[in-house]
């Protein structure tokens, strides 16, 4: 009687090893596919536009790896305040500086490029609690529009430094 319990016990043990076995082979089976959808060529439009996506189609835009995290900053409309709002370290003033402006459908590009915004903390509101300039770009239309509404900022103009307006 005994044995013919443990060899049940020692049955149970080799299906359960054998579905454990299986089931890691499907697992796998379904990293290997979700990573074959993760290849460039397969790759589909993220449901909600990111930084990361947007430079991802700028540098193919521009056939290049010229933007990255590092030299670009990003921003969604407020919800409280039709403005795109930036915190950004005056340092990367001083050199070439992306802004990505994501809207409803699809995003603006600016430019900024080395020399073009000489001394940042006089024309932008820097903030002393944080040491970073900050940028309230307007959505609103007419002669506002993509201009910086920081109060102590001097109406700094962004649409002549717009690169590409990308729909998505």
């Amino acid at each position: 009687m005994i044995t013919f319990l443990i060899l049940i016990i020692v049955a149970l043990i080799v299906v359960i090893i054998y579905l454990l076995i299986d089931r890691n082979k499907l697992i796998n089976l379904k990293d290997e596919v979700i990573i074959d959808n993760t290849k460039e060529e397969n790759e589909q439009q993220p449901e909600i536009l990111n930084k990361k996506y947007a430079i991802k189609l700028i540098n193919k835009e521009a056939e290049g790896n010229a933007l990255s995290s590092i030299n670009t900053s990003y921003s969604k409309i407020n919800k409280a305040v039709p403005l795109w709002w930036f915190n950004i370290s005056p340092e990367k003033f001083e050199s070439d500086l992306n802004l990505i402006l994501a809207h409803n459908d699809g995003f603006i590009w600016v430019f900024l490029p080395e020399g073009s915004v000489t001394n940042p903390k006089r024309k932008f509101r820097f903030r002393e609690d944080k040491g970073l300039i900050e940028l309230k770009i307007s959505t609103q239309t007419g002669y506002n529009y993509l201009r910086d509404e920081s109060s102590g900022g001097i109406g700094f103009g962004f649409e002549q430094f717009i690169k590409k307006e990308f729909k998505i």
